[in-house]
């Protein structure tokens, strides 16, 4: 059974923990009645966030960390700071037996610690990720516009596609993740527009050797993430 009884007492007792972590307040963040359960949220001024969930006489508080600059969980795994085979040491359980500083004194040693440090990662590489993304919307966009069109879509998105047409029948879309390597599909252009582009390609494909077998090669000039 994953109730607590009255409800009066469990969000009683987090809020008595939560006062002795400085810094966080509480807050009610989800109550589903029919099965009398409650979630509780510790905030924080810098945006740490700690779940509280009773069930089977234990107190489960996890960190958490809201989305990366793509809309999915920014967690530490899926940010590559925790690999996905170890354990990430973001969780803890506690008795809700003991009192509220008892367990206030365990978030502070077993929790905080690595969550912060968890936290801290997470938000810096989701700003690399949006200070990237802003490259590469930028880089798509100018792109688009030598193309003759401002149709791009997916400027908050992983993938950003423009799409645009050459004369009355040819068109076609310009795909990037990055803002540095592209997938161009073109539909209804001439031979002779393709040999012209197939000899761009080939120069600039003989320039990329020519630069690696000088040992040349630089890294490009977008955000590192």
């Amino acid at each position: 059974m994953n109730s607590i009884s009255p409800h009066v007492d469990f969000v009683a007792l987090v809020t008595a923990v939560v006062e002795q972590l400085e810094g966080f307040s509480a807050q009610i963040t989800d109550e589903t009645p029919a099965q009398n359960m409650i979630w509780l949220t510790a905030l924080h001024a810098d945006g740490r966030k700690l779940c509280f969930r009773y069930s089977d006489g234990k107190i489960h508080i996890h960190g958490r960390y809201g989305q990366d600059a793509f809309g999915r969980s920014a967690t530490p795994k899926n940010m590559g700071i925790v690999r996905h085979e170890d354990k990430g040491q973001d969780a803890i359980k506690v008795s809700a037996n003991r009192t509220p500083e008892a367990i206030a004194k365990d978030i502070k040693r077993r929790l905080l610690p690595l969550y912060s440090e968890y936290f801290a990662k997470v938000r810096e590489k989701v700003a690399r990720q949006r200070e990237r993304n802003t490259f590469c919307n930028q880089r798509l966009a100018t792109l688009a516009a030598c193309l003759g069109t401002a149709d791009v879509k997916g400027a908050d998105d992983y993938t950003k596609t423009a799409y645009f047409n050459i004369g009355v029948a040819a068109h076609g879309t310009l795909r990037t993740c990055n803002g540095q390597d592209y997938i161009l599909e073109i539909w209804g252009i001439s031979h002779d527009a393709m040999m012209a582009i197939a000899q761009v390609l080939c120069a600039e494909q003989a320039k990329a050797t020519a630069a690696a077998l000088a040992g040349k090669l630089t890294s490009s000039s977008f955000p590192p993430y």
